[in-house]
């Protein structure tokens, strides 16, 4: 099966940091495994599944990276900056071909806006325990079987713009 976000996450010491993020917030690999399958699970019963493509418009920090690693471990994570305007989030989820789009509970009104519908907008929340969710905006999901992307499955799409500053192309990359 290769190297994929689960056995990398499995291959590190349960009490051992796993990510300082830029804020100086610190999660360990057995707390941030069991984020991570939890959020896995949720975007399963959602209907997301290998071959899929979520962007993801969150700033850096734990929530992003815990939300990149849930995605690309049954999924394509297309990560997106917050800051675009509405007609580069419109470009770059025609170009990724984004089954859900992951935005915070509050503003990214430029992605919620750019979506069409057909793109299952999430949005993400941290509760008073520190506890990560996603909610939809509709609750009707299709419930799926969960399985593991492998590690020739793409885990991440970026797109280069090169001297241009407009995206010439995007680049699939898996998690070997």
């Amino acid at each position: 099966m290769g190297i994929t976000i689960s056995s990398l996450l499995e291959s590190g010491n349960p009490t051992d940091l796993a990510v300082v993020d830029p804020n100086g917030n610190t999660i360990d690999y057995e707390c941030l495994r069991n984020k991570v399958e939890i959020l896995a699970h949720q975007l399963s019963d959602w209907g997301i599944s290998k071959g899929d493509r979520v962007a993801i418009v969150l700033p850096n920090g734990l929530e992003m990276i815990t939300l990149f690693l849930s995605v690309s471990s049954i999924a394509t994570a297309c990560p997106l900056n917050p800051a675009y305007t509405k007609e580069e989030f419109e470009f770059y989820l025609d170009d990724t071909g984004a089954k859900a789009i992951i935005v915070p509970e509050e503003g990214a009104e430029n992605a919620r806006e750019a979506c069409s519908g057909d793109i299952l907008i999430l949005s993400s929340s941290i509760d008073s325990n520190g506890n990560l969710n996603l909610f939809p905006h509709s609750d009707l999901f299709p419930k799926s079987e969960y399985e593991l992307a492998d590690s020739d499955d793409v885990a991440l799409v970026l797109h280069t713009s090169g001297t241009t500053s407009r995206p010439q192309k995007g680049v699939s990359l898996n998690p070997r």
